[in-house]
């Protein structure tokens, strides 16, 4: 279906970052900062990326708001 091509196109885009970290140092340093300024997105990309990984189904309420802090 559709989401499962969403999932598999979110997930080989994580596979692609993983793969180029080291190159992408300068960048993490960036997306730290960006990390600071808007928590919640980067709640919402760690979140996104762990249900593509398949380490999570749906998050709890608490662990959204976890993620927003």
């Amino acid at each position: 279906g559709r989401h499962a091509s969403v999932i598999h196109r979110l997930s080989a885009m994580i596979a692609a970052v993983e793969r180029s970290k080291t190159a992408m140092e300068p960048s993490m340093r960036l997306a730290r900062r960006g990390r600071e300024a808007w928590p919640a997105a980067w709640g919402l990309y760690r979140l996104m990326r762990r249900v593509a990984l398949g380490r999570s189904e749906l998050p709890d309420a608490g662990e959204i708001d976890g993620a927003a802090t």
